[in-house]
């Protein structure tokens, strides 16, 4: 390190601790302490706002800035400032978002001693909400952001005396000073501000008196500021409501065009010109005969080159402001969290939080804790919560598809550690609980058969007395009748079956109620199940005769190349006038009449 910078960084250390001892001292013993007065300052000069901006004078600014003057540079960002879409994204909802978050104080690597409570006692006054938004505000738009502390003098507060930093008007806070007053000396590496008068102070960033906020950084932060990719952005846009206003005047009235009869005499003509050109709006007007007007409208949609310019431009605003476009109306003054970060990235909003705080605290908090309590190193750190909000709806959906496919690899034979694949999702877990079986879906129960059915025998599914018995008493019975059997009849067919699956606890319920207080839906969903084993049989037993009549035709069908024509053939031949669709028609009422009657029944019972 340079000798010459190391001198100098060491006085300014042992210039500090001599201020803040000081003080602490003043504030024991003087009756009125201050703090050592900052410079006089004067307003910032007058800024200019009636340029009209073209993209040379967007490039001169860009120079001059670069130069180190940030005169011109500022006056841009005035105007773009004033804009509809560009405010709304920066002020209102990116920094008063922020703001609108909680904030809370944190010690220095959990300091006791830390005066963490004074601090939130006197933090509304010192860094109010209006003061802090247009701190930041000049600092991501233009990329630095100056604030000034006219002095320090003694407040009295609810818990005692303490330093507080002021304003040239007497009131606690400190001023924002307006950038185009600023200079950067490339070859001091300094910053100047111009006062009014013409003379310059300089600019130390963490003196006590000025604090400097720079987000993107400390070397050329007017290079990164958001003016610099806005600028065209918004010149375009306004080049294109001017031309939008322009054009809707021209022709949203049309024009009018005069047309007279050859006889007319010229000098008529012309002072018929001149009166349709002085003619006033919403005017009568009266002609003479031979004379008559015409109303030409424009039939070209050019207008929406005008609109498309203007989305254009608001897009590409939204997205360097607020990181996306995905929402873009600011509503209202709501600034709950769920709201602050659906509309900016999340990324973006932890960083102006760091950024602003860091320097908060090294150029502000610093020196208050050194006043009043004699160690700079005891200031808290504001902090405000940024953690986006958890979106539930997604969570819950990502668990349910995890659980799906938990079951489809264990279904799947896979041996896998149920606690670490919950864990992985971050399911709280009970620990030291044993895992419970996986409870499927029980199996439906097959109806009795005479016979040992065979693979391929379709014969074997036509041994179904049961069932046909059921259908045929359930068909024949009218609703009231089916009822009061199915109270009786289905908790001695379905009952054995409840039991074993009561007591072996294998029944669940999607809304989590105990299934003994739903028996009725449970006996009433079990006949339905058995019912439909039952339906599936009777109805493999219908279509027998036709699929074994097909698979007779596909054997005996001989070879050849015309053979799909001659299938088709035989097809229609033999199906004219056996097919009967009826058998299965009956079967399928059949069994959806006993379907909706279970169900009823069930409702019955559980009511």
């Amino acid at each position: 390190m340079n000798w010459r910078n190391a001198t100098s960084n060491t006085l300014t250390q042992v210039g500090r601790r001599v201020l803040a001892i000081a003080a602490a001292v003043s504030l024991a013993s003087s009756p009125a302490p201050r703090a050592p007065k900052a410079a006089s300052f004067a307003e910032e000069p007058p800024r200019a706002s009636a340029i009209e901006w073209t993209p040379r004078l967007i490039k001169q600014a860009e120079r001059m800035a670069d130069s180190g003057s940030l005169r011109l540079a500022a006056q841009l960002c005035d105007q773009i400032l004033a804009d509809d879409r560009l405010s709304g994204c920066l002020r209102e909802v990116r920094i008063r978002g922020l703001l609108g978050l909680p904030i809370t104080f944190e010690p220095p690597q959990q300091d006791a001693k830390s005066p963490v409570d004074e601090l939130a006692e006197d933090w509304w006054e010192m860094v109010p909400e209006d003061t802090l938004s247009e701190w930041m505000e000049w600092g991501i738009i233009l990329g630095i952001g100056v604030g000034r502390v006219a002095s320090w003098e003694r407040v009295e507060q609810p818990s005692g005396v303490r330093l507080l930093p002021h304003r040239d008007d007497g009131s606690i806070g400190f001023d924002v000073i307006h950038p185009s007053a600023l200079r950067y000396d490339h070859e001091q590496k300094a910053w100047f501000a111009k006062q009014r008068a013409g003379s310059e102070v300089r600019v130390t960033p963490g003196d006590g008196t000025w604090i400097v906020y720079m987000p993107y950084g400390a070397k050329r932060p007017w290079a990164r500021g958001a003016w610099r990719s806005l600028s065209r952005w918004w010149l375009l846009k306004s080049y294109a409501v001017d031309d939008w206003g322009r054009y809707s005047e021209r022709h949203g009235q049309g024009v009018l065009v005069g047309i007279a009869q050859a006889e007319t005499k010229k000098e008529h003509r012309d002072e018929l010109a001149a009166d349709l050109q002085d003619l006033g709006r919403e005017t009568s007007i009266a002609l003479p005969p031979g004379y008559d007007l015409k109303l030409i409208e424009a039939e070209a949609n050019t207008w929406e080159t005008f609109k498309a310019q203007v989305e254009m431009a608001n897009t590409a605003i939204t997205i360097r402001i607020l990181g996306q476009n995905l929402s873009t109306e600011v509503s209202g003054g709501s600034y709950a969290a769920a709201e602050v970060h659906k509309a900016v990235a999340a990324s973006i909003i932890r960083a102006d939080d760091e950024t602003s705080a860091t320097t908060l605290r090294s150029q502000l908090i610093w020196w208050w804790a050194s006043f009043n309590f004699g160690d700079g190193k005891k200031a808290p750190w504001p902090k405000r919560d940024t953690t986006p909000p958890a979106d539930t709806a997604a969570l819950a959906k990502t668990l349910i598809d995890a659980a799906d496919a938990l079951q489809k690899w264990t279904a799947l034979g896979a041996p896998v550690d149920n606690e670490a694949y919950a864990r992985m999702f971050r399911l709280p877990v009970v620990d030291g609980k044993e895992w419970e079986e996986p409870v499927g879906p029980e199996p439906k129960l097959a109806p009795e058969t005479e016979a040992e059915d065979k693979p391929g025998d379709i014969k074997a599914s036509r041994q179904r007395p049961v069932w046909d018995a059921v259908v045929a008493d359930a068909v024949a019975m009218t609703e009231q009748r089916f009822l009061v059997a199915m109270q009786a009849e289905v908790p001695r067919i379905v009952g054995p079956i409840l039991e074993a699956k009561l007591s072996a606890r294998s029944i669940a319920l999607a809304s989590g109620d105990d299934p003994s207080e739903a028996a009725g839906a449970i006996r009433g969903q079990s006949f339905v199940d058995t019912a439909s084993a039952g339906a599936v049989q009777s109805a493999a037993a219908a279509i027998e005769p036709d699929v074994a009549a097909l698979l007779e035709l596909i054997d005996g069908l001989e070879d050849g190349g015309d053979w799909p024509g001659r299938l088709r053939a035989e097809l229609a031949k033999h199906y004219e006038n056996t097919t009967n669709p009826s058998a299965l028609e009956s079967l399928v009422h059949k069994a959806t009449i006993l379907a909706e009657l279970a169900g009823r029944a069930s409702v019955v019972e559980d009511l």
